[in-house]
């Protein structure tokens, strides 16, 4: 089932001499069950593309549908909705609360969700925080850990919700090699369990291990 449509999309920033064409007519289809990286040179769109599958930007043209549905008209309201109830998003700069606990943080997006009870949130970010080797640190402040672990803490923040999409930029960037591997194997279960992961990565190791690669350069898709 696909999940995931671009059809013709374009965005750019800045405006007059100083405009840039981040994403440059791109149009791709992804699908539920599916690992799929892109990779690319740095600037050549990678992070952009990434963002507006996840609704975090709209195109300046073309159209993003998600599930079939075409979100660009929705409110504000409508949108963040949608998103936390369909998108695990993995940030490149991690988007930890640094003053609070690998708990808190991890348990955040079900907070926002609203209609998972308290009760259930202890067992489920355990269940996370294991998946990913971080469950002896759910009582730490995410400030006081190493950027390797919180990029697992982001990464278990995605899984919290079970959403059918998981979109990760540069998830295993910080990693040294054993915590680089626990990390692409839990991506890669996901993808078998039937969710939707999108990769973005300069680490053509862990691309080749994807279903597909999508590759970009000045903002288009090149294969």
């Amino acid at each position: 089932m696909v999940l995931i449509q671009l059809r013709d999309v374009s965005k750019t920033f800045g405006v007059g001499a100083e405009a840039v064409r981040a994403v440059d007519h791109v149009s791709l289809e992804l699908a539920a069950g599916e690992s799929v990286a892109i990779v690319g040179p740095s600037g050549s769109g990678k992070s952009t593309l990434l963002s507006m599958m996840g609704l975090l930007l709209l195109p300046d043209s073309g159209t993003v549908l998600v599930g079939g549905r075409n979100a660009g008209a929705w409110r504000d309201a409508e949108l963040c909705r949608f998103r936390n109830r369909t998108f695990g998003y993995v940030f490149q700069d991690f988007a930890l609360l640094g003053d609070e606990t690998v708990f808190e943080n991890v348990r955040l997006p079900l907070l926002y969700r609203g209609d998972v009870a308290r009760r259930e949130h202890r067992a489920r970010v355990k269940v996370a925080a294991e998946r990913l080797g971080i469950e002896d640190k759910l009582r730490t402040r995410t400030s006081k850990l190493s950027g390797g672990q919180q990029q697992r803490v982001a990464l278990a923040r995605a899984l919290v919700c079970d959403q059918p999409i998981v979109l990760a930029d540069e998830p295993t960037g910080q990693l040294d090699a054993e915590n680089r591997e626990n990390v692409v194997r839990v991506l890669l279960e996901l993808a078998a369990e039937g969710r939707l992961v999108v990769v973005v990565t300069h680490d053509l190791e862990v691309a080749a291990r994807c279903d597909r690669v999508v590759r970009m350069h000045d903002g288009c898709l090149v294969g």
